[in-house]
């Protein structure tokens, strides 16, 4: 199974269409975004292309307009600070600060996903992935986003 992982969008909607456009080439329909999504709107893309959203809290959004926003959704799930599930056989954590990240990280944990630094970056740290997708945003260098591959338990970064 296969799921994007987005984080640090800060509203542009450009770079959201062409990372949609990718993930539905690609087949994938579930996406993790780490936070800072700042607008709804962002979010409404992804939910009238019929693809999934598991989101985080960035220190940039508004959290309770998200909540609102998206509370009777079927595609979009607000989670808060962090999120934890199985999927694909596999235990997933994330968080949009690597430091709430790293206290979710109990050794039970596959792989876990962070953004806020605007850099992407992979690990391991014991038997746990650990992967910043870096920025969607393209503000600080090149725009980028990951491919989670819950089979071979890697990550793929995709530029734009």
């Amino acid at each position: 199974m296969l799921l994007g992982i987005i984080s640090d969008s800060h509203n542009n909607m450009e770079n959201i269409e062409k990372a949609i456009n990718i993930l539905k080439d690609m087949g994938i329909d579930i996406v993790i975004h780490c936070g800072d999504v700042c607008k709804p709107a962002i979010l409404t893309k992804f939910e009238k292309n019929g693809i999934f959203v598991y989101l985080v809290f960035g220190n940039m959004d508004d959290r309770r307009l998200l909540t609102e926003t998206f509370r009777n959704s079927e595609y979009i799930n607000v989670l808060g600070e962090s999120g934890e599930f199985k999927m694909g056989g596999k235990n997933l954590a994330f968080a949009h600060h690597l430091r709430t990240a790293e206290s979710l990280m109990k050794g039970n944990h596959d792989a876990m996903f962070y953004g806020h630094t605007h850099k992407k970056s992979e690990e391991i740290i014991g038997k746990t992935l650990l992967v910043n997708p870096g920025e969607l945003e393209g503000y600080y260098g090149k725009a980028s986003f990951a491919v989670y591959d819950t089979e071979n338990n890697n990550a793929k970064f995709i530029g734009l």
